[in-house]
């Protein structure tokens, strides 16, 4: 069906081989990268919430990624029917279309909060910032309720030496869950919290007495199909570049085994007859 529509002259055959083509991968990716650039300083200037309302919660940006995956899909179904050489081809294109669904799942069903806790307070509520359709308006905050309880034993932080700047800082933390149980570990900056589809990152704090540590709380249910797209894309690359090489060495040798074979069998038949009048 793909190399029937590659050929049709109509308006489908136009639309699929436009649908397929590098120079629309080539517009839509760099497009979608330079909009990420900007909003990577857009968010340092207004905000986590600002950056997801105006760019990457927009309608636009999800016609973008969408138009990425259809022009993914278009261009493997382009290559229809498929055979060995082209295992790392769609294994890749596979993955890149799992990370695009599991990007979008994670942008619309996710969760973008946070919590802020007393050493010693408990707590099982996070809040979640946003902001209105104003930029001027003033924010609002929502709590949601976590399936778990999450409680601050302790909070330490470092400074560099002779400066008040935090250098390194970290909270011991106890996660009472009434199906999983209760267990206490340790939340870093560099060792998030991973517990039931949430991560709990460790944001910021607040000197006084007691210390107030806070977390950014997230939680991306797209997730696995992002990790599980990514090991397709490295297993295509890797089949790209070793695999289908190899495969085409073993198939020219088998080829180059089966012609030996018959010209062995062809110089049998034809030293018969010699021998036979000898």
């Amino acid at each position: 069906m793909s190399l029937m529509l590659m050929k049709e002259k109509g308006f489908g055959g136009r639309l699929f081989r436009w649908l397929a083509s590098v120079r629309l991968s080539v517009v839509v990716m760099v497009t979608i990268g330079a909009i990420c650039a900007y909003a990577t300083f857009y968010e340092m200037r207004h905000g986590t919430p600002a950056v997801q309302r105006d760019i990457y919660g927009t309608p636009w940006f999800a016609f973008l990624l969408g138009l990425l995956g259809l022009n993914v899909l278009a261009s493997m179904l382009s290559r229809w029917p498929w055979s060995k050489h082209h295992v790392g081809f769609v294994a890749a294109h596979v993955g890149i279309l799992l990370v695009l669904v599991g990007s979008l799942v994670s942008l619309y069903r996710g969760l973008d909060s946070s919590m802020a806790l007393y050493e010693g307070e408990t707590s099982d509520r996070v809040t979640l910032v946003e902001r209105s359709a104003s930029p001027e308006s003033a924010p609002a905050a929502i709590e949601m309720v976590l399936p778990f309880r999450v409680t601050l034993l302790r909070f330490n932080n470092e400074s560099y030496p002779g400066s008040r700047m935090a250098a390194t800082y970290e909270s011991s933390v106890r996660i009472d869950d009434r199906e999983l149980g209760s267990f206490e570990t340790l939340v870093s900056m560099n060792h998030p919290l991973h517990h039931r589809g949430y991560i709990f990152f460790q944001s910021s704090f607040v000197e006084g007495r007691p210390m107030i540590s806070v977390f950014s709380v997230a939680r991306a249910p797209g997730l696995p199909l992002v990790y599980l797209g990514t090991a397709l894309i490295g297993a295509g690359i890797l089949w790209m570049f070793y695999g289908k090489p190899w495969l085409a060495r073993r198939q020219a040798a088998q080829a180059l085994a089966a012609h030996g074979a018959r010209e062995n069998r062809n110089e049998t038949q034809s030293a018969d007859p010699v021998s036979l009048r000898a």
